[in-house]
C-alpha cells in the first residue's frame, strides 16, 4: 500500500508491534531482575523481618481473597459442575450466559477445569495435532482472539457444535489486550474437554508467562482468582501443542515459518516434542535449532519484499518470504500453511499465490481498530483443499469513538518514540537549522521520517505535534516539549532533593574564590580545555553524587557551544553563580538559605523564567523589588505567611546583598539563577524518570513477586531492593542516596508502605505544546 494511504490503524499496528519489540527487548536486559531484586532484599534483611504490620495486611489479604473466591460459588447461577468435572454443551452454554452478565466462573471450576486440562494436555496430547477430517466434513480455523468475549461468541454461532463433522482448531492468541481473558479461555478449554476430539488447540505467541504479565491477562486473573491459579494456566500453556496438520494437507500453525530451509513435517511433530513444558526462551537466549524453530514458529511474520527470510522487528521470529513459503509446501506435500499473530483488515489475508493464509478473529480489535474478524472454513469435498475455501467475516458492536482512541492511542505511541530518540533527532536538526535554531517543517518531517524508522505518513500526523500555523520551528523547543511527565504531589519534592544535594556537591568543588585556579587544577594537560573524560575524572573525586550518566548528563550542560570541550568560560559561566551562592550561604544563618531555597522551587512551578519571577515581585515596574512589593508576593503567592514580618525583613536583606533597600535584577539572580538554571538538573533527573519509566513493567514483576498475597503493598526494603535490582542491571542509572530519596519523597500509606501500582502509574511521556 502506498505511504500516503496508510490509515491511522495501521500506523497504531506499527508502533504496538514496535512496542511489542522494546517490550521483548527489555525484558532481556531485566531478565533476572526478580532473582537479583531477591538476593538484594536478603542482603538487607531475612524473611522473618517483615515488617509485622505489612505481614499482617498480606494476610488478611490472603483471608479477604479466599472469603472472595467462596463468595463467587455462592452467587454463581449457572449450572451445576459435578466433582467429576464432565463438561456438557449444557455447562458451557450456561457460563457464557453468565459471562455475558459480567458473572465470573467460580474459582472451584475454573480450577477444576485447568487441572483436567493439564493433566490432558501433558498425558494425552502431542507437540503436532493431527487432524482427519472425514469426507464431507469441515474443519473450521479460528485466529487471534485476545481476550475479545463478543468475538468469540460470534465464531462460536459461526462455526456450530464441534462433531465428527465439524472440527474446531483455535490457532492460539487466546488470552491478553481484550478485557475477558479469563472467560475467553476457560470457554475454550471446556470446549476442549467436552469435545476431545473434535476441538484442537495451538498455542500463540500470548500463551506465554511474560506476555500475559505485560498484556493484562494477569492482571485479569489477580482481580478474580490468585496467583495459584494463574501459575496453573501458564502451566497449561507450556503444554499446549505447538502446530495442527490437517488430512496431511494443510499445516496451521500460529506465527509463521522458519530460517532453515530443511524443516518437515517429521521434525515438527517428533522432534519438538521436548520443548513442550517449557517457558519459551527468548530469542537472543535460543541455544538450539528446535529452540530456533519453537520461536520462529510462535512470532514469525509474512513480508511480500522477502524472497526467503529476514530478521524480525518484532525482535523475535522471523519476517520470511514467498520463495521461502513455497518451497517449504513443496516440499513437504502441502497445499498451503495457516497462520494468525497480524491484525489483517479484512480478518484474512491470502498472500503468495495461495500458499499462506492469514486468519485473524478479533474484530474492531482493541476498541481502536476498524477490522473485520474472520474464520476459515476448509471443506473436505475431494482432494484438495484449495478449491473449498470459505472466510466468514464480522464484526461486533463498533465503539463510536473508536477512531479518536485510535488516534489519540497512535499520538501516544508517537510521543514515546520521538522522546527516545530526541537525542539522535536533536543531533540531524542542529544540522538543518538556521543561526536562531529554527528548522521548515518540512525538514523536521522528513528527519522524523529518517531517525523513527516506520512507515508514517508525517505529512498526516504533523499537525497533531505541531500546533502552528507557520513554516518554520524551534527544534530545540519542539524536543523539549515531549517529556516524562512525573506527579510532583505525589513525588513530594524527590526532586528538590536530588537538585539540592548535587547543587551543594558542586559549589564544595569550587572552594577556591578564584575559579581560574580550579579550573587550572583540574586542566591537567594544561592545554587551557577539558575534555569529557578529562573532566569527568577530576570531577568524580569531589563526590557528587552522580552516576557515570548523570555526570555526562552535567558535563555536557557545561559545554555551550557543544563542541566538546569546555573552556575557561564555560567554566566560569556553570559555576560562578553556584560559588557565589556557596559564598553567601556561608554568612548567613542556616534558616534563611532553607528559606531562599524553598522560595526558588516554589517558584519554579509558579514562574517558568527567572525574568518572569522578577516582573511579577516588581509591581511597579521600576527594575527594583521594595521590601512591600516583596513582602506582598511572598503572602499572595507563595505562602508568605508561614515566616513572621521580621523573618521575611531578613529574607529580604539577605537578598539584597549591597543593603540598598532594593532588590536589583542582578541580586535576585544571584539568589535564585542557580534554582532556575536547572537544564542539567533536568537532564539528570530526565534519566532517573526514564530508567523507572523504561524498567516498569519489570518493576511491578517483582513488587509482585514479592506480594504474593496481592495487598499492593511493599516496605521499604523490598521498594528499594527492586530499584536496585534495575539499576544494577540497567548499569546504575541511579545511585544509592537517590534510592533512599526516592523512596522518602513519595507519597505512602499511613504504615509507611508504597502502593506500588500507584507508584508506577505517576511515570508516563506526554507532550506540552
Amino acid at each position: 500500500m502506498p505511504r500516503n494511504e496508510l490509515t491511522w490503524s495501521q500506523y497504531w499496528n506499527q508502533l504496538d508491534n514496535h512496542e511489542e519489540a522494546v517490550t521483548l527487548q527489555r525484558d532481556d536486559e531485566l531478565e533476572n531482575i526478580v532473582e537479583v531484586a531477591q538476593q538484594r532484599l536478603r542482603l538487607s534483611r531475612s524473611d522473618n523481618e517483615i515488617p509485622l504490620r505489612l505481614s499482617q495486611i498480606r494476610k488478611n489479604t490472603e483471608k479477604e481473597k479466599i472469603m472472595q473466591l467462596n463468595t463467587l460459588l455462592k452467587s454463581w447461577r449457572g449450572p451445576v459442575l459435578p466433582e467429576s468435572g464432565i463438561i456438557t454443551q449444557r455447562f458451557i452454554d450456561g457460563a457464557l450466559s453468565c459471562y455475558r452478565q459480567d458473572i465470573p466462573l467460580p474459582y472451584e471450576y475454573a480450577k477444576l477445569i485447568v487441572q483436567k486440562i493439564n493433566y490432558h494436555l501433558v498425558h494425552e496430547a502431542k507437540v503436532m495435532n493431527k487432524i482427519k477430517v472425514p469426507e464431507g466434513g469441515r474443519c473450521v480455523v479460528v485466529g487471534d482472539i485476545h481476550g475479545q468475549l463478543d468475538d468469540l461468541l460470534e465464531v462460536l454461532e459461526l462455526c456450530g457444535v464441534p462433531s465428527q463433522n465439524n472440527i474446531v482448531i483455535f490457532n492460539g492468541d487466546l488470552v491478553d489486550r481484550g478485557p475477558h481473558g479469563p472467560e475467553v479461555l476457560f470457554t475454550v478449554y471446556a470446549m476442549k474437554l467436552a469435545y476431545k476430539d473434535y476441538v484442537f488447540i495451538n498455542r500463540g505467541n500470548h500463551e506465554i508467562r511474560r506476555m500475559n504479565e505485560k498484556y493484562s491477562f494477569l492482571d485479569q486473573v489477580l482481580d478474580t482468582y490468585n496467583f495459584e491459579l494463574f501459575d496453573a494456566i501458564v502451566y497449561s500453556f507450556d503444554w499446549l501443542p505447538l502446530s495442527s496438520l490437517i488430512d496431511e494437507r494443510v499445516l496451521v500453525l500460529h506465527g509463521g515459518l522458519f530460517e532453515y530451509d530443511d524443516v518437515t513435517i517429521y521434525e515438527l511433530a517428533n522432534s519438538l516434542e521436548k520443548e513442550r513444558g517449557k517457558n519459551p526462551p527468548r530469542r537472543k537466549n535460543t541455544r538450539t535449532r528446535e529452540e530456533r524453530l519453537v520461536d520462529n514458529l510462535l512470532w514469525s511474520d509474512p513480508e511480500e519484499t522477502v524472497d526467503y527470510w529476514e530478521e524480525n522487528a518484532r525482535g523475535a521470529g522471523i519476517l520470511f518470504g514467498e520463495l521461502l513459503t513455497k518451497e517449504f509446501n513443496r516440499k513437504n506435500h502441502i497445499e498451503f500453511v495457516v497462520r494468525s499473530h497480524q491484525l489483517v483488515e479484512d480478518g484474512y489475508e491470502v498472500l503468495f499465490d495461495g500458499n499462506l493464509i492469514t486468519i485473524f478473529s478479533a474484530s474492531n480489535y482493541t476498541g481502536k481498530n476498524d477490522n473485520y474478524g474472520a474464520v476459515l472454513i476448509l471443506e473436505n469435498i475431494d482432494s484438495t483443499y484449495k478449491n473449498n475455501i470459505e472466510f466468514k467475516k464480522y464484526k461486533v458492536d463498533q465503539n463510536s469513538n473508536m477512531m479518536d482512541e485510535c488516534i489519540n492511542d497512535t499520538l501516544s505511541q508517537l510521543y514515546v518514540q520521538i522522546f527516545e530518540q530526541r537525542h539522535a533527532l536533536a543531533s540531524e536538526l542542529a544540522t538543518l537549522a538556521d543561526e536562531n535554531g529554527f528548522v521548515t517543517i518540512e525538514n523536521c518531517k522528513n528527519c522524523l521520517g529518517n531517525v523513527i524508522n516506520l512507515e508514517i505518513d508525517w505529512e498526516v500526523v504533523m499537525p497533531h505535534l505541531i500546533r502552528s500555523e507557520d513554516d518554520s520551528i524551534n527544534y530545540s523547543y519542539f524536543l523539549s516539549c515531549f517529556s516524562i511527565s512525573v506527579n510532583k504531589d505525589y513525588m513530594n519534592g524527590f526532586h528538590e532533593l536530588v537538585t539540592r544535594d548535587i547543587c551543594a556537591a558542586i559549589s564544595r568543588t569550587c572552594q577556591d574564590p578564584d575559579l581560574e585556579n580550579t579550573f587550572k587544577e583540574i586542566d591537567v594537560n594544561g592545554d587551557g580545555r577539558l575534555q569529557y573524560d578529562e573532566f569527568a575524572t577530576a570531577l568524580k573525586k569531589f563526590d557528587l553524587g552522580l552516576t557515570d550518566g548523570q555526570l555526562y548528563d552535567f558535563i555536557s550542560s557545561c559545554d555551550s557551544d557543544r563542541n566538546g570541550i569546555i573552556d575557561i568560560e564555560e567554566f566560569k559561566a556553570r559555576f560562578g553563580g553556584a560559588m557565589n551562592r556557596e559564598i553567601n550561604l556561608k554568612s548567613s544563618s542556616s534558616w534563611i538559605s532553607q528559606s531562599i531555597d524553598q522560595l526558588g522551587y516554589e517558584m519554579t512551578d509558579i514562574f517558568n523564567a527567572i525574568e518572569v519571577a522578577f516582573r511579577e515581585f516588581d509591581r511597579d515596574g521600576d527594575g527594583q523589588i521594595s521590601y512591600r512589593e516583596f513582602s506582598g508576593m511572598l503572602r499572595r503567592n507563595l505562602d508568605g505567611n508561614r515566616w513572621n514580618a521580621e523573618e521575611r525583613r531578613q529574607i529580604f536583606e539577605y537578598i539584597d546583598s549591597d543593603a540598598d533597600g532594593k532588590i536589583s535584577y542582578k541580586e535576585f539572580s544571584q539568589a535564585f539563577c542557580e534554582i532556575y538554571n536547572q537544564n542539567w538538573q533536568h537532564s539528570i533527573l530526565e534519566r532517573i524518570y526514564s530508567a523507572i519509566l523504561r524498567g516498569k513493567h519489570q518493576l511491578k514483576k517483582v513488587f509482585r513477586a514479592m506480594d504474593k498475597d496481592g495487598s499492593g503493598l511493599v516496605d521499604v526494603e523490598e521498594f528499594k531492593a527492586a530499584l536496585e535490582a534495575m539499576n544494577i542491571l540497567m548499569e546504575y542509572p541511579l545511585n544509592e542516596n537517590q534510592i533512599y530519596q526516592l523512596y522518602s519523597s513519595i507519597s505512602k500509606s499511613e504504615d509507611g508502605f508504597i502502593e506500588y501500582e500507584d507508584f508506577l502509574s505517576n511515570f508516563d511521556i506526554t507532550m506540552n505544546n
